[in-house]
């Protein structure tokens, strides 16, 4: 029972403030973050904090449902005449993002890390490297849902979600790359830090 009130819960309080945010002239995608945040485990513990570890297959459901709707908005005619300009901004996008943040951290991680034998090439370039590569795939539930929500068509919603699905794919190469540098930097580490991966 209590599972149910706590979906329940969840509900009405996406709803709630998908309504809001309609009222004050945002997407309704908006409402639904501002309601996830206030419902955050550790905020107004009105959620408990085991529910989300249960809510795994929920997830990958949401997810395989978000992916095949991307993908299905890509037409190859779209595809064909935008082609061009999609690869373009999503090489920029993707990279340029998986750059910027790695040397962000790189200049920063140094202040803020403090480990006993922590060096560049066994702590710092590897953090930075594997935060960086998440910076590279956008959300494309976020666009699918504004999409939706406002009837989109035209070559601007399609170039956005080309873009939203093409560096998805970009991002899990950026992560693929980092991870294996970042193994293979730190396999003589002396100071205990470790991933799991």
């Amino acid at each position: 029972m209590e599972s149910i009130f706590t979906v329940g819960i969840i509900l009405f309080v996406g709803f709630l403030f998908g309504e809001i945010a309609t009222k004050i002239k945002l997407p309704k995608v908006t409402g639904y973050i501002v309601g996830g945040i206030l419902l955050n485990p550790g905020l107004l513990h009105l959620i408990p904090r085991d529910f989300t570890s249960h809510t795994d297959f929920i997830t990958n459901l949401c997810l395989s449902f978000i992916t095949f709707s991307v993908g299905g908005t890509l037409f190859f005619p779209h595809l064909k005449k935008l082609g061009k300009s999609i690869i373009w901004i999503t090489l920029f996008e993707a990279e340029f993002a998986f750059i910027a943040v790695a040397i962000g951290f790189l200049a920063v991680t140094p202040f803020f890390i403090h480990l006993a034998g922590a060096t560049w090439l066994t702590v710092f370039i590897p953090i930075s490297l594997l935060i960086a590569s998440l910076a590279s795939p956008t959300d494309p539930s976020a666009t699918l849902a504004v999409v939706h929500e406002y009837k989109a068509k035209g070559d601007v919603s399609s170039t956005v979600l080309g873009v939203a699905a093409f560096d998805d794919a970009l991002g899990i190469i950026n992560y693929s790359f980092a991870i294996a540098v970042a193994a293979v930097l730190i396999s003589h580490n002396t100071t205990g830090v470790q991933f799991f991966y």
